[in-house]
C-alpha cells in the first residue's frame, strides 16, 4: 500500500479525525489533536534490522539516567498505590533497570523484552524477564496490579490493541504507568523547525528512523490522556519530568554505532551550552501518566 493510500485508511487512535500526510512521506499527523503517526510500523511490529544499536554505548549512555529516572517513576506510582508485594509486568524492559529499583521496593516484577541476548542478560541478574512480544509473552489469566511503559509505548504499533489489552489484564484496582517523549516538548518543536527549515537530520533521529525498533508515534498530554480514556482509563498523574541530561549524551547521540561527524559535534555542543537554560526555563520533553481504570474505586 503507497504512504497516500495509508494516509486515506487511517484515523486517529485518540480522536478518530482523519490523518493527514506530515514533514515526511512515512509520516502522518492529526490536525484535530495533534497526533503524530509514522508509517514505518505498518507491518507486524517484529524488529527490524536495519540499525542495530552498539550495545556497549547503549549500556554507557542510558543505565545511569534510567536508574534516576526508574526511582523518579516508582515514586510517583507508590503515591497510587501500594508497591511491596505489587505484581508488576514491565513492557520492553530492557536489561532490567526498572525491574531493580522496584525489586529493591517490594515489587514483584515481571518484563517483556523482544531482543533474546537482552532477556537472557536480564535474567541473568535474577529477573524475571521473557523474551518475546506484548501481549503475546502474557498468559490469559495472567493479572497484575501495575504495567508499565517505560520509554516504550511510542515504539509500539495499534497503540489502540495494546491499551485495550492493558485494561483486561489489570487487576480491579491496578495502575498504567505510561512514560514516553512529548511531542510539545523543546527538543521536538526544535526539530520541526530545522525541518521546515531544509535540516531534517535532528528529526528523523528523535523519531529513530531506520533503528530496528523505531517510533512509531509522538504523542502530548491531552491526546494520551484522550486515548486512554476511550479504552477504559482514568487519569491520575499527568507530569512533566526533566530528562535532558548532558551526562552519557555524546553516547546516545551515537549508540546507533553511526561515527561522529560534523553535524554530530555541532548538535552536541549546542546541547550542552544549552541545557542549563533548557532546564530552566523550558517544558520537558517527556511526559508521564498514570491511569486507575474507570470501574475502580
Amino acid at each position: 500500500m503507497s504512504p497516500s493510500e495509508l494516509t486515506d485508511a487511517r484515523t486517529c487512535p485518540a480522536c478518530d479525525a482523519g490523518l493527514a500526510a506530515s514533514l515526511e512521506e512515512w509520516l502522518l499527523r492529526c490536525p484535530a489533536c495533534d497526533l503524530w503517526v509514522s508509517l514505518l510500523g505498518e507491518g507486524d511490529g517484529r524488529l527490524g534490522s536495519e540499525t542495530a544499536l552498539d550495545e556497549q554505548k547503549r549500556v554507557a549512555a542510558l543505565k545511569r539516567l534510567r536508574e534516576r529516572t526508574s526511582e523518579e517513576l516508582l515514586d510517583a506510582l507508590g503515591r497510587h498505590m501500594t508497591l511491596s508485594g505489587a505484581r508488576l509486568l514491565d513492557v520492553g524492559c530492557a536489561y532490567g533497570w526498572f525491574l531493580e529499583a522496584a525489586r529493591a521496593r517490594g515489587v514483584v516484577g515481571c518484563g517483556i523484552e523482544p531482543e533474546a541476548p537482552i532477556a537472557a542478560a536480564a535474567r541473568a541478574g535474577g529477573l524475571d524477564v521473557r523474551a518475546g512480544y506484548f501481549p503475546e509473552c502474557v498468559a490469559p489469566t495472567e493479572r497484575f496490579d501495575a504495567i508499565v511503559f517505560n520509554d516504550v509505548l511510542e515504539h509500539l504499533p495499534r497503540v489502540d490493541a495494546v491499551l485495550a489489552r492493558c485494561r483486561e489484564i489489570l487487576s480491579p484496582d491496578g495502575k498504567l504507568l505510561v512514560f514516553l517523549p512529548d511531542s510539545r516538548g523543546p527538543l521536538y518543536r526544535a526539530a520541526c523547525w530545522f525541518h521546515r527549515a531544509g535540516y531534517a537530520g535532528p528529526f528523523r533521529r528523535l523519531w529513530q528512523k531506520d533503528f530496528h525498533s523505531p517510533h512509531l508515534s509522538y504523542f502530548n498530554s491531552a491526546n494520551l490522556a484522550r486515548c486512554a480514556a476511550r479504552h477504559g482509563f482514568r487519569l491520575l498523574t499527568d507530569r512533566s519530568l526533566q530528562t535532558m541530561s548532558v551526562e552519557g549524551l555524546w553516547l546516545r547521540i551515537h549508540m546507533d554505532g553511526a561515527r561522529p561527524s560534523l553535524a554530530t559535534a555541532i548538535t552536541f555542543a549546542g546541547l550542552v551550552v544549552a541545557s542549563p537554560i533548557l532546564g530552566r526555563i523550558t517544558p520537558s520533553d517527556a511526559l508521564l501518566h498514570i491511569y486507575a481504570r474507570d470501574d475502580a474505586g
